[in-house]
């Protein structure tokens, strides 16, 4: 494969995970409408205590008098989020300060990932781009075996 088609190749990828971003940050925003008004970032660059950080995306809005910060990240992949993948997204939330993390994916998560996820209450959810789907991670408590529970977390 030649340079121009290894950069072609990586900017048709590069637009197919743009959109998809931007496709799923709509979604989230529709679900939080129906409470109010809701502020959408796309690739939202965010100072930390140890740092800054660009996030795929920010939802921001206000309830109770409160304002809230959520930070959503999105992978558009072939392969199943890693813990490792989950426990970035943590960084971020605590150096941020953000109130809820949402891990957004095409194609699902490995164990270690659910397992982290649930223990640091970050939201997980599967997305095509056109619906969004949440794990709920009392399915995982309630499996059966072991083949349950990974096919639950896919």
């Amino acid at each position: 494969m030649s340079s121009e088609s290894r950069s072609t190749a990586s900017d048709g990828r590069l637009a197919a995970a743009t959109s998809y971003e931007r496709r799923v940050l709509r979604l989230l925003a529709d679900e939080q409408r129906p409470a109010g008004t809701v502020r959408v970032t796309h690739q939202d660059r965010l100072v930390g205590l140890d740092g800054s950080y660009t996030v795929d995306g920010t939802l921001r809005f206000e309830q109770v008098g409160v304002e809230f910060l959520v930070i959503v990240e999105c992978k558009l992949r072939r392969d199943r989020i890693k813990r490792s993948d989950v426990q970035v997204l943590h960084t971020k939330l605590r150096s941020i300060g953000a109130q809820k993390a949402i891990f957004v994916t095409s194609t699902g998560f490995q164990r270690g990932a659910v397992e982290f996820a649930s223990r640091y209450q970050i939201s997980l959810a599967l997305s095509n781009g056109s619906s969004l789907h949440f794990t709920m991670k009392t399915f995982m408590r309630h499996a059966r075996t072991r083949q349950e529970r990974y096919l639950l977390a896919a």
